[in-house]
């Protein structure tokens, strides 16, 4: 019997059959034929087990956990696989995306390619995972969607420690390099303008995964992603919510003047200010640099 050259793995819950439908046919239209997909449906467990649950029915020495919301270019599956025949030294490669927002009148698209970052499309594991701990010229490639090898997966547990997809991709890249293909083959669609990644469940997977897993090195993380959280949720009125959420789950923050001053400046911007600038510093190495000095403080 033939194994399929990539597992598709879509953990999904009830409720969201017709999203599910739409997800299974952009994997069918794939350029690439040998494929398998595997869906596990529960919404019992924590979101990281049903993570973990669905990628260890894959059968495939590669494997791709796709959100059951989002879908896939049909050159994505054929084009990943390819690049991890052609660089056995790298365990996960992700390509660019489309940042689709739900609007009035349909899909709003927005393309999201890092050739600043990645360069030539291989990334030196060690860089990347301190890249990502320490904050530094944050890598804009979409965390949950990239194919990965089965075997360095399986090795170090899937979802089960490091529950979140950053941190996972963090774990991968201890184990190999970290690949990217500069075109927007991947769909990300936040429905109703949200993304639903930035929710206070998620919050709270990163940081206690974060300190469990890397302990005082993962505290830069913690402080940047803390106030992505937290400007990300202003802009859908759930500001104060959060704020007291991160101080729960990380009181040291108390006391980071860094903190306050980012808050305080969320909080007075407008909202088409503050994303340009978020974009600004996406996009620009030296403000990335000046922020994890300030992170430290």
């Amino acid at each position: 019997m033939t194994l399929p050259r990539v597992s598709v793995c879509i953990p999904t819950i009830p409720g969201r059959e017709a999203l599910l439908k739409e997800a299974i046919a952009s994997v069918q239209a794939s350029t690439e034929r040998n494929f398998e997909i595997c869906i596990n449906c529960d919404d019992s467990i924590p979101i990281n087990e049903n993570w973990s649950k669905v990628c260890r029915l894959a059968s495939a020495p590669y494997i791709f956990k796709m959100d059951s919301d989002d879908l896939i270019e049909p050159d994505f599956l054929k084009k990943c696989c390819d690049f991890l025949d052609s660089c056995p030294g790298v365990s996960i490669v992700f390509t660019g995306y489309f940042y689709e927002v739900h609007a009035e009148y349909g899909w709003a698209k927005f393309e999201k390619i890092d050739r600043n970052y990645f360069k030539n499309g291989i990334v030196e594991g060690r860089k990347y995972h301190e890249d990502i701990l320490c904050n530094r010229f944050y890598p804009l490639n979409h965390k949950s969607a990239g194919v990965f090898r089965a075997k360095i997966a399986n090795l170090i547990g899937f979802f089960d420690h490091a529950e979140v997809d950053i941190l996972f991709t963090t774990w991968l890249a201890e184990y190999g390099d970290i690949g990217y293909i500069p075109e927007p083959l991947y769909r990300y669609r936040a429905h109703g303008g949200e993304h639903e990644g930035m929710g206070l469940r998620p919050l709270r997977m990163l940081i206690t995964s974060a300190k469990r897993c890397y302990g005082p090195e993962a505290d830069i993380l913690i402080r940047g992603t803390a106030i992505r959280y937290i400007a990300d949720s202003f802009l859908h009125g759930r500001g104060l919510v959060t704020i007291k959420e991160v101080l729960r789950l990380e009181p040291r923050l108390k006391f980071s003047l860094f903190f306050w001053l980012s808050i305080t400046v969320i909080f007075c911007l407008p909202e088409k200010t503050y994303l340009n600038l978020l974009d600004w510093y996406i996009e620009t190495k030296w403000i990335k640099r000046l922020t994890n000095i300030f992170i430290r403080a």
